[in-house]
C-alpha cells in the first residue's frame, strides 16, 4: 500500500518544487494530503483513524486559509507576507501553532512518521522559503521555536513526541538557512533526512516507543555504537555530518544573539540524543536482540551512513 501511494506521493511534491505558480504549487500540496491520509488509515485502528481526521482537518483549514491570502496578494498586490509565512507555519507545526504536531505522532507508526518528518516538510518549506522575509520578527521566531522544542524534548519520554519537537527544531534551522540561498536549506534537508532515517529504521525495528525501553535492549557495542553515531550526527556533533550545516548557518549569521540562542539550545538537543544513548548502556540481560527481531542487515545500514559522515 505504500508503495501504491508513495508515487502520487512523489508527483505532488515533484510538482511544487518545479512550479513558478503559487496556485499550482498550492494544488501540489493538496494532492500530497490526499495520498498521505489513505497510508495514515492503513491499520484501520480507532487511533489511525483519529490521526488523520484530526491531520485532515488542520491541513484543510489552514489550506484554505493559505489559498484565500494567496488570491489576495495576488488580486490585491499585498505587499506584507507575514500572513501567509504564519500560515505555512501553521500547516508545518511550527511556533506558534506547534500545539497539534507533537500530539499527532503518538498515534503514528514509525514509518508514517518517517515520511512526516522528511519528504511531507518538503513542500512548505519551499513556498516558506518564496514567501520569507529576513527580519527581527523571523529571528525571534526561530529562537522560539527552538526553545519551544527544547523545552518539549526536555522531559519527554515518549520518543515519538520527542522526535517531533526535534523536528520542530530542525525547522528552525532550515528557516535560518533560508535567509541566504535555497541550497543551504536544502542540503540541510538532506543531510537531516539522511541522518534521521536510520535512527527511526532502528526505533521501527526494536519497537521503541519510551525512553524506558532503551533499559530493556541488548545490543553488541558495535551496534550501540553505531546508533550513537547516528544521535549525535542528528543532535549536530563535531565532526559529524549533522554538525556540517550548522556550522556553515552559524559563519553565515549576522546577529550575534541568534546565533547565541540558536548555538546553546542546540546544546540541549544534543544532550537529548546522547541520554537516549546512556540509557541504552544500562541494559538489562531479560531481553535479548534476537527477541526483538532486529534484521541482520539493520546495523549495516546504520554503518554505511556512518561512513557517509565520515566522507563528508
Amino acid at each position: 500500500m505504500i508503495n501504491y501511494y508513495f508515487l502520487p506521493m512523489s508527483m505532488s511534491i515533484l510538482m511544487t518544487l518545479i512550479s513558478n505558480s503559487w496556485i499550482i504549487m498550492w494544488m501540489g500540496m493538496e494532492l500530497n494530503l490526499m495520498s498521505i491520509l489513505p497510508l495514515m488509515n492503513k491499520n484501520k485502528s480507532n487511533k489511525s483513524i483519529e490521526c488523520s481526521m484530526k491531520y485532515f482537518l488542520i491541513q484543510s483549514f489552514s489550506s484554505l486559509l493559505l489559498i484565500f491570502l494567496l488570491s489576495n496578494t495576488l488580486i490585491f498586490k499585498m505587499s506584507s507576507m507575514f500572513p501567509l509565512e504564519m500560515t505555512l507555519f501553521f500547516k508545518m507545526g511550527l511556533m506558534p501553532f506547534h500545539f497539534w504536531y507533537p500530539d499527532l505522532f503518538t498515534k503514528m507508526s514509525w514509518n508514517i512518521s518517517s515520511i512526516m518528518f522528511t519528504m511531507q516538510k518538503l513542500a512548505p518549506l519551499w513556498m516558506l522559503s518564496i514567501f520569507l522575509t529576513n527580519n527581527m520578527l523571523l529571528h525571534n521566531i526561530i529562537i522560539m521555536n527552538l526553545l519551544v522544542s527544547s523545552l518539549g524534548m526536555w522531559n519527554e519520554k515518549n520518543i515519538q513526541k520527542l522526535m517531533a519537537f526535534s523536528s520542530i527544531s530542525h525547522s528552525s534551522w532550515m528557516m535560518s538557512s533560508m535567509m541566504f540561498s535555497k541550497f543551504w536549506w536544502m542540503m540541510y534537508w538532506s543531510i537531516y533526512t539522511l541522518s534521521l532515517l536510520p535512527v527511526l529504521y532502528f526505533f521501527k525495528q526494536m519497537n521503541l516507543l519510551t525512553m524506558n525501553q532503551f533499559l530493556s535492549i541488548n545490543m553488541t557495542p558495535w551496534t550501540k555504537m553505531m546508533i550513537f553515531l547516528n544521535l549525535l550526527s542528528l543532535g549536530g556533533y563535531p565532526p559529524l555530518l549533522g554538525f556540517i550545516p550548522k556550522w556553515f548557518i552559524l559563519l553565515m549569521l549576522n546577529n550575534k544573539l541568534l546565533l547565541l540562542m540558536m548555538t546553546l539550545l542546540s546544546s540541549f538537543s544534543l544532550y537529548i540524543y546522547m541520554k537516549m544513548w546512556i540509557l541504552s548502556l544500562l541494559i538489562s540481560k531479560n531481553i535479548s536482540l534476537k527477541k526483538m527481531n532486529l534484521p541482520m542487515y539493520m546495523p549495516m545500514i546504520i554503518l554505511l551512513s556512518t561512513f557517509l559522515w565520515m566522507m563528508i
